[in-house]
């Protein structure tokens, strides 16, 4: 049975660590890059908007695959989404150049 709201499954890394990547953290990635549920569906292979409604505890069903959430979370890590984990997981943008000058400019 899967519950509304889990939206946290972990996804093993191809080096062998496994790491958590929860519902909340593939929405907030999303917010932070302005993206809808669609715009990561039609870059990740194997993934549709359902998918990422299930991920994310929003749709009933049978959860994502590892291998699906792997896909979402090398998506939006390709757009420069940083994921933490630990006591609070949650995801921030990767500083880039443009982004460090606008800052100190």
């Amino acid at each position: 049975m899967v519950e509304r709201g889990q939206g946290s499954r972990r996804v093993r890394e191809a080096a062998g660590s496994e790491e958590l990547i929860t519902g909340s953290q593939i929405r907030a990635a999303r917010e932070l890059l302005g993206w809808p549920r669609g715009w990561v569906a039609v870059r990740a292979r194997g993934v549709t908007i359902n998918t990422i409604g299930k991920s994310e505890g929003d749709y009933l069903g049978e959860p994502p695959t590892s291998k699906q959430l792997a896909e979402i979370r090398a998506v939006l890590e390709a757009a420069g989404v940083v994921f933490t984990n630990g006591a609070e997981p949650g995801v921030k943008l990767k500083a880039t150049k443009a982004r460090k000058a606008k800052v100190n400019g």
